[in-house]
């Protein structure tokens, strides 16, 4: 089935396939996100446009697999899932960090983070709530909050997806 709803350990998932283009519109992905805030939504699909893929990331889905996904990484998804983290498949990664290579090829400006946004985005990366990340760092939330928006700006980013895309890229985890 092209859409595929199921309860994994009390979350809700939405398993999204993207092989029927007439069904999966980036529309219909922002509108079931809105509408239903609490659901998980994993995109599957093969790995022939980063730009489709960078676009459900910034949708905010919760994870993006490939047809070929090991047992391994589709339990991996399911486990972060239910931590309420998200997911993303090795390859999906790596084209997506592939495409930002390219695209930071044609930038000259340097970014200078201070260690403790570097700290910070390592934490974001690996999947990690404000919360989560000032209780790791004995710090407020307020304060990793301020550190986040500070990070975000320096970045030019505007979501957690993203922070990540820049920390694998730049090798900081």
């Amino acid at each position: 089935p092209l859409l595929y709803c199921s309860t994994i350990q009390g979350t809700s998932v939405l398993f999204f396939d993207k092989s029927n283009t007439s069904i999966f519109t980036h529309a219909l992905l922002k509108e079931i996100r809105i509408k239903y805030g609490d659901l998980k939504i994993v995109v599957i699909s093969d790995l022939n446009a980063v730009t489709e893929i960078s676009e459900s990331i910034n949708i905010g889905i919760h994870a993006y697999l490939t047809y070929d996904c090991s047992q391994e990484e589709i339990e991996k998804a399911l486990a972060h899932l239910r931590k309420g983290e998200t997911f993303f498949c090795s390859k999906v990664l790596s084209k997506v960090l592939e495409f930002d290579a390219a695209e930071a090829n044609n930038s000259c400006a340097a970014i200078q983070l201070t260690q403790r946004e570097v700290e910070i985005a390592n934490y974001i990366a690996e999947g990690n709530t404000n919360k989560q990340i000032a209780e790791i760092l004995c710090i407020s939330p307020h304060t990793v909050h301020s550190h986040r928006k500070s990070l975000m700006k320096k970045l030019g980013v505007s979501s957690a997806s993203d922070v990540t895309r820049y920390v694998f890229k730049k090798g900081l985890i």
